[in-house]
């Protein structure tokens, strides 16, 4: 269950590596690219908050994976209840964003990238 926090975290960098290889000649297939990506991650991000147990006090959805053992650098990620609401608010505005922007043309694929890679930051 912990590593769907990463997929919501890391949906958005796969959408924009496909949305800047998009031709510049077909803008709506990146914003479709955009608009899939940010409602898959908004989706997903909707389905940990309803399985967020709000009883608990702890961090929840963790993912602790050694990543350079040798100097005990680990990638370690969990939300708690202030992190969740943030999680959920750039979701929804990473689809907002992609919506508003549905008129870009000129150098959509571009455009759309970036959008999405400011998601994953």
């Amino acid at each position: 269950m912990g590593i769907v926090l990463s997929v919501v975290i890391f949906l958005p960098l796969a959408g924009a590596v496909v949305a800047a290889l998009v031709p510049k000649s077909r803008p709506e297939v990146a914003k479709w690219v955009a608009a899939v990506t940010s409602g898959v991650g908004l989706a997903l991000t909707a389905w940990i908050v309803v399985a967020f147990d709000r009883t608990s006090g702890a961090m929840q959805f963790v993912t602790d994976v050694a990543w350079v053992p040798q100097a005990g650098i680990h990638y370690h990620l969990g939300v708690d209840g202030i992190s969740i609401t943030m999680l959920a608010l750039s979701s929804l505005l990473g689809l907002i964003a992609v919506i508003a922007s549905w008129k870009i043309t000129d150098r959509a694929p571009a455009y759309f990238a970036m959008l999405l890679l400011l998601q994953v930051g």
